[in-house]
């Protein structure tokens, strides 16, 4: 994963820098990132990494790594 992607998520999701983000963290369970939190998330890496989000990919995405992945799809 990509330190900006972590930065991000870190950021939007006010945690603090003793927080460990894996790939296989639960968005809403482990870390607490709630819908208004996701969408903000969303905004911001596709600003950061000039991709475009599906809803789809967005609805799939339950860990940190399924969101990593939707935008590694996207940057190819």
């Amino acid at each position: 994963m990509d330190q900006r992607f972590i930065t991000i998520i870190k950021d939007v999701g006010e945690l603090s820098d003793n927080v460990k983000i894996a790939s296989d963290s639960l968005l809403q369970q482990d870390i607490g990132i709630d819908s208004l939190k996701l969408i903000d998330i969303v905004l911001q890496l596709e600003n950061q990494f000039g991709v475009t989000l599906s809803e789809d990919a967005l609805a799939q995405a339950k860990t940190i790594g399924d969101l990593w992945s939707a935008i590694a799809v996207m940057e190819q």
